[in-house]
């Protein structure tokens, strides 16, 4: 392989790792609009890799008492 071609294929690399890591996140922030459609019930205790954390539970139950539970912490510190 000549050195135009390995050039070539790191930034193939590089760009495909930075496109992943986008569809990454504009998959999480679609996931958040989905649960948190309206503004006015966001908690802005909690910061975004909290919500992150919340939007991967699967069970609403134990998404809904995982915040909680982060909120109550924070406000006993």
């Amino acid at each position: 392989m000549n050195e135009k071609t390995e050039n070539s294929v790191i930034t193939y690399k590089k760009t495909s790792n930075i496109i992943d890591d986008a569809r990454t996140i504009i998959n999480s922030a679609r996931q958040f609009y989905r649960l948190y459609q309206i503004p006015s019930a966001l908690r802005t205790e909690l910061n975004w890799s909290q919500y992150k954390l919340l939007i991967a539970i699967s069970d609403p139950s134990k998404m809904k008492q995982s915040g909680i539970d982060w909120i109550g912490e924070i406000h006993s510190k």
